[in-house]
């Protein structure tokens, strides 16, 4: 069995990045930002490990509506970017044996007031021991 790609990364953004939220878009998201919506993209996998392509975007509120100097999207999902490649990392969802770019840190114009920044990504991982 496999561990999911996107808890792996969820975990590291939440464990690494205080005050981004890693999670799936609900309803109000836009309330509470900055928000790091991760997700599965499909994949292959292997006798001993998976190769799995994750979207990480990250929404903010745009620089000039922003107050108190806060970072924009896109500083943001650079940020994500190289702490992620930097890997592994060892979370509780599972180990990612390593992480390859696949598309760099884009910004793109969200709404008046919203900016969100995505990337993708490669996430290699092994097979987790059942107990």
């Amino acid at each position: 069995m496999f561990a999911s790609a996107v808890d792996m990364v969820r975990d590291v953004i939440d464990t690494q990045f205080e005050g981004i939220s890693a999670a799936w878009l609900w309803q109000g998201f836009l309330e509470e930002l900055p928000v790091a919506h991760v997700r599965a993209k499909g994949g292959t996998q292997g006798f001993i490990d998976r190769h799995d392509r994750v979207e990480i975007s990250v929404y903010t509120m745009n620089p000039v509506e922003s107050q108190g100097g806060q970072l924009g999207a896109l500083d943001i999902a650079e940020q994500l970017y190289s702490k992620l490649l930097a890997g592994p990392h060892y979370t509780t969802a599972g180990v990612i044996d390593s992480v390859e770019g696949e598309r760099t840190p884009t910004l793109e114009a969200y709404t008046s007031s919203v900016d969100v920044a995505s990337f993708s990504i490669f996430v290699t991982h092994r097979q987790v021991p059942l107990t």
